[in-house]
């Protein structure tokens, strides 16, 4: 049913039939006992790999694109994935240009260990994930790429040097579970302002950049409730003011020199 098989490659199929997966990654990646491709059905080295797919019933991994593969997915039709989408483990993508047109993932966005992407571009349709997960991208700057996105289950936000904030994640009212920790650079959680239902896990830790009163203040305005599993430790120690801005740098006051968020 549907719209027929591609005659090659084939990596578009029907609704309603069995799950498929597929990746897009270097051939040699295939038969690799520890890749997240070992044993999914696989394209190859295609130049545009996702052109004329426009759903996938099981789940995508886009994986190891190195120096000796291609830096971008071209262009593609793809608005649905019915199941998980892995972009993983890429030396050499810059962004995730060529997924534009995509809406919706019905399981996990994971975006780990990318050591070029400085942004997410070309999310920036995404409406819906069931949980999204960003580990461990050497030079990822920003999120700001999804700006309509909702989460169904988890957020996490591991290990991202240079993260420096969560803009992006604006249109996020509510999460099963919140995750932010060990982002060096990460300074505030402005980027969650509209968040304000967190019902399960809330570990908010390890970040030497953000203001541990400020994400206090962030998990006391959540109103989790008693015996909900709160984390919140091991961020910066700051000290800060609340006066009028004139005295901040005053060099008599007390507030000179000190973090200082204005009246």
């Amino acid at each position: 049913g549907g719209t027929p098989y591609p005659a090659h490659p084939p990596y578009y199929w029907c609704p309603n039939e069995t799950p498929h997966n597929f990746c897009v990654a270097p051939a040699e990646v295939q038969g690799n006992p520890y890749s997240w491709c070992n044993g999914v059905s696989f394209p190859g080295q295609q130049s545009h790999p996702l052109e004329d797919v426009e759903e996938i019933s099981g789940f995508l991994v886009i994986s190891e694109q190195s120096a000796q593969h291609p830096s971008s997915l071209g262009s593609s039709e793809l608005t649905k994935i019915h199941g998980a989408l892995a972009i993983s483990g890429n030396d050499q993508m810059l962004d995730l240009g060529g997924l534009d047109k995509l809406e919706h993932v019905g399981g996990a966005l994971n975006v780990i260990n990318n050591h070029a992407m400085a942004s997410l571009a070309g999310l920036s349709s995404l409406t819906s994930v069931q949980s999204l997960a960003v580990y461990s991208n050497s030079v990822l700057e920003s999120l700001e790429e999804m700006p309509h996105l909702a989460i169904e289950d988890r957020l996490e936000v591991i290990d991202n040097p240079q993260l420096t904030s969560l803009s992006g994640l604006g249109s996020l009212t509510s999460v099963t579970d919140l995750v932010v920790m060990g982002n060096a650079l990460l300074s505030s959680l402005e980027g969650l302002a509209q968040l304000t239902s967190v019902s399960g896990l809330i570990r908010i830790v390890y970040n030497p950049s953000l203001c541990q009163h400020e994400a206090e203040e962030f998990v006391e305005a959540l109103s989790p409730n008693q015996g909900q599993p709160v984390f919140v430790h091991d961020n910066q120690e700051c000290n800060y003011c609340v006066a009028p801005a004139d005295v901040q740098n005053d060099p008599d006051s007390l507030c000179n020199g000190v973090s200082f968020p204005g009246q």
